[in-house]
Protein backbone atom coordinates (compact mmCIF):
# COMPACT_ATOMS: atom_id res chain seq x y z
CA UNK A 1 0.00 0.00 0.00
CA UNK A 2 1.24 3.46 -1.21
CA UNK A 3 -1.08 5.91 0.53
CA UNK A 4 -4.13 6.33 2.56
CA UNK A 5 -6.54 8.61 3.56
CA UNK A 6 -9.96 8.79 5.12
CA UNK A 7 -13.34 10.85 4.31
CA UNK A 8 -14.17 13.91 5.83
CA UNK A 9 -16.38 11.87 8.11
CA UNK A 10 -14.24 9.38 9.42
CA UNK A 11 -16.12 6.75 8.53
CA UNK A 12 -14.20 5.77 5.01
CA UNK A 13 -10.79 4.79 4.46
CA UNK A 14 -9.53 4.72 1.05
CA UNK A 15 -6.42 2.73 -0.02
CA UNK A 16 -3.99 2.64 -2.90
CA UNK A 17 -1.27 0.24 -3.84
CA UNK A 18 0.92 -1.36 -6.50
CA UNK A 19 -1.63 -4.21 -7.22
CA UNK A 20 -2.86 -0.68 -9.75
CA UNK A 21 -5.96 -0.91 -7.72
CA UNK A 22 -8.02 1.61 -5.33
CA UNK A 23 -10.30 0.27 -2.50
CA UNK A 24 -12.76 2.22 -0.33
CA UNK A 25 -13.12 0.54 3.11
CA UNK A 26 -15.59 1.21 6.22
CA UNK A 27 -13.27 2.33 8.88
CA UNK A 28 -15.78 1.03 11.42
CA UNK A 29 -15.97 -2.50 10.33
CA UNK A 30 -12.83 -2.90 8.33
CA UNK A 31 -14.92 -4.14 5.70
CA UNK A 32 -14.33 -4.11 1.62
CA UNK A 33 -17.30 -1.70 0.25
CA UNK A 34 -15.65 -0.30 -3.43
CA UNK A 35 -12.93 -1.27 -5.44
CA UNK A 36 -11.76 1.59 -8.12
CA UNK A 37 -10.27 -0.22 -11.47
CA UNK A 38 -8.71 1.47 -14.15
CA UNK A 39 -4.64 2.59 -13.59
CA UNK A 40 -2.39 0.73 -15.14
CA UNK A 41 0.22 1.08 -12.57
CA UNK A 42 0.65 1.70 -8.75
CA UNK A 43 -1.13 4.15 -7.29
CA UNK A 44 0.77 7.26 -5.78
CA UNK A 45 -1.21 9.39 -4.28
CA UNK A 46 -5.35 9.87 -3.44
CA UNK A 47 -7.57 13.04 -2.69
CA UNK A 48 -11.27 13.30 -1.82
CA UNK A 49 -12.88 16.22 -2.82
CA UNK A 50 -15.22 19.13 -1.01
CA UNK A 51 -18.55 17.39 0.42
CA UNK A 52 -17.12 14.22 -0.60
CA UNK A 53 -18.54 13.87 -3.84
CA UNK A 54 -15.68 13.11 -5.60
CA UNK A 55 -12.35 11.11 -5.40
CA UNK A 56 -9.36 11.53 -7.18
CA UNK A 57 -6.32 9.56 -7.89
CA UNK A 58 -3.29 9.51 -9.27
CA UNK A 59 -0.78 6.93 -10.54
CA UNK A 60 2.71 6.08 -12.00
CA UNK A 61 0.72 5.59 -15.69
CA UNK A 62 1.16 9.46 -15.78
CA UNK A 63 -3.00 9.94 -15.14
CA UNK A 64 -5.05 10.97 -12.55
CA UNK A 65 -8.57 9.25 -12.18
CA UNK A 66 -11.58 11.29 -11.10
CA UNK A 67 -14.01 9.06 -9.16
CA UNK A 68 -17.42 9.33 -8.17
CA UNK A 69 -16.68 8.59 -4.31
CA UNK A 70 -18.88 6.13 -2.72
CA UNK A 71 -20.12 4.01 -5.87
CA UNK A 72 -16.86 4.00 -7.41
CA UNK A 73 -18.04 5.17 -10.61
CA UNK A 74 -15.53 6.74 -13.30
CA UNK A 75 -16.13 9.89 -14.72
CA UNK A 76 -12.79 10.62 -16.52
CA UNK A 77 -8.63 10.60 -16.95
CA UNK A 78 -6.63 13.66 -17.08
CA UNK A 79 -3.44 13.34 -19.33
CA UNK A 80 -1.76 16.17 -19.07
CA UNK A 81 1.71 14.89 -17.30
CA UNK A 82 4.72 13.47 -19.08
CA UNK A 83 6.23 11.64 -16.19
CA UNK A 84 4.54 9.69 -13.27
CA UNK A 85 2.72 12.05 -10.61
CA UNK A 86 4.16 12.09 -6.91
CA UNK A 87 1.00 14.44 -5.35
CA UNK A 88 -2.60 15.55 -5.57
CA UNK A 89 -5.08 17.67 -3.49
CA UNK A 90 -8.03 19.88 -3.83
CA UNK A 91 -8.77 22.94 -2.74
CA UNK A 92 -11.76 23.37 -0.93
CA UNK A 93 -13.37 26.53 -1.62
CA UNK A 94 -13.08 26.27 -6.01
CA UNK A 95 -13.10 22.66 -6.48
CA UNK A 96 -10.07 22.72 -8.26
CA UNK A 97 -7.63 19.61 -8.21
CA UNK A 98 -4.10 20.37 -8.68
CA UNK A 99 -1.33 17.50 -9.51
CA UNK A 100 2.38 17.33 -9.24
CA UNK A 101 4.74 15.54 -11.40
CA UNK A 102 7.99 14.36 -11.66
CA UNK A 103 8.20 15.57 -14.97
CA UNK A 104 7.95 19.20 -13.06
CA UNK A 105 5.08 20.65 -13.65
CA UNK A 106 1.61 21.01 -11.76
CA UNK A 107 -1.57 21.15 -13.67
CA UNK A 108 -4.71 22.52 -12.42
CA UNK A 109 -7.92 20.56 -13.21
CA UNK A 110 -11.54 21.34 -12.78
CA UNK A 111 -13.72 18.43 -11.30
CA UNK A 112 -16.41 20.42 -10.35
CA UNK A 113 -17.27 21.34 -14.17
CA UNK A 114 -16.79 17.76 -15.27
CA UNK A 115 -19.07 16.40 -12.57
CA UNK A 116 -21.85 19.08 -13.42
CA UNK A 117 -21.52 18.00 -16.90
CA UNK A 118 -21.56 14.02 -16.23
CA UNK A 119 -24.67 14.59 -14.10
CA UNK A 120 -26.70 16.95 -16.76
CA UNK A 121 -25.60 13.90 -19.08
CA UNK A 122 -23.50 15.40 -21.59
CA UNK A 123 -20.50 13.74 -22.97
CA UNK A 124 -17.60 13.92 -21.69
CA UNK A 125 -14.14 13.27 -23.50
CA UNK A 126 -12.37 10.35 -22.18
CA UNK A 127 -8.85 11.81 -21.98
CA UNK A 128 -8.93 15.31 -21.61
CA UNK A 129 -5.76 17.77 -21.75
CA UNK A 130 -5.21 20.10 -18.40
CA UNK A 131 -6.49 23.44 -18.86
CA UNK A 132 -3.57 24.91 -16.47
CA UNK A 133 0.30 24.47 -15.84
CA UNK A 134 2.17 25.79 -13.00
CA UNK A 135 5.78 25.22 -14.64
CA UNK A 136 8.55 24.45 -11.73
CA UNK A 137 11.81 25.23 -12.92
CA UNK A 138 15.25 26.35 -12.61
CA UNK A 139 18.14 28.34 -14.39
CA UNK A 140 20.98 26.11 -14.40
CA UNK A 141 23.36 28.04 -16.78
CA UNK A 142 25.58 29.33 -13.97
CA UNK A 143 25.57 25.80 -12.88
CA UNK A 144 26.89 24.36 -16.41
CA UNK A 145 30.38 25.77 -16.54
CA UNK A 146 31.77 26.70 -13.16
CA UNK A 147 35.49 28.37 -14.51
CA UNK A 148 35.93 32.25 -13.96
CA UNK A 149 36.41 32.56 -18.03
CA UNK A 150 32.52 30.75 -18.26
CA UNK A 151 30.87 33.13 -15.95
CA UNK A 152 31.49 36.07 -17.81
CA UNK A 153 30.10 33.81 -21.16
CA UNK A 154 26.96 32.84 -19.34
CA UNK A 155 26.27 36.62 -18.13
CA UNK A 156 25.59 37.18 -22.14
CA UNK A 157 23.94 33.92 -22.94
CA UNK A 158 19.71 33.38 -22.57
CA UNK A 159 19.16 31.28 -19.56
CA UNK A 160 18.65 27.69 -19.87
CA UNK A 161 15.57 26.20 -17.80
CA UNK A 162 15.63 22.67 -16.37
CA UNK A 163 12.42 21.25 -15.24
CA UNK A 164 12.97 20.30 -11.29
CA UNK A 165 10.69 17.24 -10.13
CA UNK A 166 7.33 18.38 -7.72
CA UNK A 167 7.32 15.96 -4.83
CA UNK A 168 3.77 17.29 -3.02
CA UNK A 169 1.48 19.94 -3.45
CA UNK A 170 -0.36 21.43 -0.36
CA UNK A 171 -3.62 23.38 -0.23
CA UNK A 172 -4.02 26.16 2.62
CA UNK A 173 -7.47 24.96 4.79
CA UNK A 174 -8.45 28.69 3.98
CA UNK A 175 -8.18 27.98 0.49
CA UNK A 176 -6.66 30.95 -1.62
CA UNK A 177 -3.21 29.39 -1.58
CA UNK A 178 -1.13 26.04 -2.50
CA UNK A 179 2.16 25.29 -1.80
CA UNK A 180 4.60 22.96 -3.74
CA UNK A 181 7.56 21.68 -2.80
CA UNK A 182 10.29 21.11 -5.55
CA UNK A 183 13.18 19.28 -6.14
CA UNK A 184 15.56 21.95 -6.27
CA UNK A 185 15.19 22.82 -2.59
CA UNK A 186 12.22 25.52 -2.77
CA UNK A 187 9.27 25.71 -1.38
CA UNK A 188 6.34 27.73 -3.71
CA UNK A 189 3.65 29.44 -2.64
CA UNK A 190 0.48 30.47 -5.31
CA UNK A 191 -2.40 32.40 -5.30
CA UNK A 192 -5.63 31.22 -6.46
CA UNK A 193 -7.87 33.82 -8.44
CA UNK A 194 -11.27 32.92 -9.33
CA UNK A 195 -14.09 34.90 -10.96
CA UNK A 196 -17.12 33.56 -8.87
CA UNK A 197 -19.48 35.52 -10.50
CA UNK A 198 -18.41 34.18 -14.24
CA UNK A 199 -17.55 30.65 -12.05
CA UNK A 200 -14.65 30.39 -15.56
CA UNK A 201 -12.32 32.52 -14.77
CA UNK A 202 -9.60 30.98 -12.41
CA UNK A 203 -6.11 32.62 -12.64
CA UNK A 204 -2.53 31.48 -10.34
CA UNK A 205 0.66 33.63 -9.73
CA UNK A 206 3.46 32.74 -7.37
CA UNK A 207 2.44 34.87 -4.11
CA UNK A 208 5.96 35.11 -1.66
CA UNK A 209 5.00 38.19 -0.57
CA UNK A 210 0.99 37.62 -0.16
CA UNK A 211 1.78 34.39 1.69
CA UNK A 212 4.68 35.75 4.05
CA UNK A 213 2.11 35.41 6.85
CA UNK A 214 0.96 31.94 5.97
CA UNK A 215 3.97 30.00 5.00
CA UNK A 216 7.66 30.29 5.69
CA UNK A 217 9.27 29.69 2.52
Amino acid sequence: VYCCIRDQTGRWIVTGADDNLIKLWNARTGLLQTTYWGHSDLISDLAIGPYNRLLASAANDKTVRLWEFLTGRALCVFSGHRESIESICFDKYTGLLMSGSNDGSVCVWDCDAIYDKVVSGEVVENKLKTPMVLPHVKDVSCTLNSGASSRTANANRAPVYKSQMVNAVVPHPNGNFIATACEDGATRVWCIKRDLAQNTNVRFREAPKAAASLVNC
